[in-house]
């Protein structure tokens, strides 16, 4: 499953897809996640936006599933409110705002000498608890937006069921490539 994973990327990066939307259940979320951030840190260097996790957890979590962490920089949402330890090569936001969140990948991006770049976003429904969905789709067509005219490839992953209907919908067409793995 995981290597057609990886193919169905490989295709539609060499077709032009810029913007992955992963709809993935509970079972599978982890190993598919790990397995497409290895692939893209294979060759590029991106920015991951955590929402869900704290940099040094993921960090520890992500180097075990032979991710190339050295390659990312991390935007942490979470350990801000708490206190973590800080880590290298991360950039902490006190929330999932959308405004902290840009300006925070406006940071990261500078700090990424790659030709080959992207942003990782996990997992986007954090994003509606703080805004509403409205907020969140029009802050995905900005970054989507943004990173298209940046020629960087961006990957939104949310679990089944994790949006309702409509804001998935929305998502969906934003996206040139959409792996349903539910």
């Amino acid at each position: 499953m995981l290597e057609d994973v990886i193919r169905k990327v490989e295709v539609a990066l060499a077709n032009g897809a810029e913007i992955f939307l992963f709809k993935v259940n509970t079972k599978n979320y982890a190993a598919i996640l790990s397995s497409v951030l290895r692939y893209f840190t294979s060759f590029a260097e991106g920015v991951y936006v955590s929402l869900n996790k704290p940099c040094k957890s993921l960090k520890r979590i992500l180097s075990s599933s032979g991710v190339n962490v050295e390659k990312l920089v991390f935007i942490d949402c979470v350990s801000r409110e708490y206190s973590y330890e800080k880590e290298e090569d991360c950039i902490y936001v006190s929330s999932p705002d959308p405004v902290h969140i840009q300006v925070a990948l406006t940071r990261a991006l500078e700090k990424l000498n790659s030709n080959h770049r992207f942003v990782f976003f996990d997992s986007l429904s954090i994003i509606s608890l703080y805004k509403s969905k409205e907020s969140m789709i029009k802050f995905l067509r900005q970054v989507t937006g943004r990173m298209r005219a940046e020629g960087l490839a961006v990957i939104l992953f949310t679990l089944s069921g994790e949006l309702d209907e409509s804001t998935y919908a929305q998502v969906f067409l934003m996206s040139d490539e959409v792996i349903e793995l539910v």
